[in-house]
């Protein structure tokens, strides 16, 4: 794992629990009550997140000051992707992060609006489906730097499950405009 991958302690670990690679997007560009920054905000979810019994937090990408996508005039994101594991279906990690992103302000007005946390199931496991929600892989992972940068920190070797593209591929793939930053 490279040098600059955060890893997390985790809980004790559950012998039930599989380690299979979930990737989560996480991020906001909305203070959060109680926290000095956004970052701080969304490690706190993270930490919560962890602490169900159904799942284990392995590793945390660093952290990226990122333009929002489509670009517009609202704050900057802060954006990293986590990798965990769970015994939750797909559904019910939705319904989990849902919650989640609820009790840390979050409220679902309009398509690409700011927020205080946003929580993406990236990847489960490979799995690829259309429907029930999440769809998987996430439909708009492909398109966006904030994702794809710090995925390829924890996961270099990562293939997109529909296309098959390596995640260097995809990287090529982006247009130059799209900012992001290490913080």
């Amino acid at each position: 794992m490279p040098s600059n991958v955060k890893k997390i302690p985790t809980l004790p670990a559950t012998p039930a629990l599989p380690h299979n690679p979930i990737y989560l997007g996480i991020g906001g560009n909305l203070p959060m009550a109680g926290y000095d920054s956004v970052v701080d905000g969304c490690v706190a979810a993270l930490t919560q997140l962890a602490a169900l019994p159904e799942v284990r937090l392995h590793h945390i990408s660093a952290w990226y000051r990122t333009a929002p996508v489509p670009l517009s005039d609202q704050p900057y994101y802060s954006n990293a992707v986590a990798h965990i594991g769970s015994t939750f279906s797909p559904e019910a990690l939705l319904a989990a992060i849902h919650a989640l992103e609820a009790k840390f302000g979050r409220t679902r007005r309009e398509a690409n609006a700011p927020r205080p946390l946003d929580i993406d199931i990236i990847d489960f496991a490979g799995m690829i489906r259309t429907s029930p929600p999440p769809i998987l892989p996430h439909p708009r992972m492909a398109s966006r730097k904030f994702v794809l940068t710090p995925l390829a920190e924890l996961a270099p070797n990562w293939q997109h499950p529909a296309t098959k593209q390596t995640i260097a591929e995809l990287l090529a793939d982006l247009p130059i405009a799209q900012k992001i930053k290490r913080i």
